[in-house]
């Protein structure tokens, strides 16, 4: 696996642990402008982790047997 591969399954691992901790905080909390806010960081978040998967999915095709992704 690449190393550009592994930088982003280690920020999509901490996106998806940071979305889990929004969504228990804001389930949690009796502040409705915190409430808003988490929830609007959640969705975010879960645009980004959407493009993580997209952009590791298409860094992982390797159709010739080696990464040739930007290779000269």
């Amino acid at each position: 696996m690449s190393h550009a591969v592994e930088d982003l399954r280690a920020t999509l691992d901490r996106a998806q642990s940071r979305l889990a901790y929004v969504r228990y905080v804001g389930a949690n909390t009796t502040i409705e402008q915190e409430a808003h806010d988490l929830n609007a960081e959640a969705a975010r978040l879960v645009k980004e982790i959407a493009r993580l998967r997209k952009e590791i999915e298409s860094a992982s095709v390797d159709p010739e047997g080696s990464n040739a992704r930007g290779c000269g």
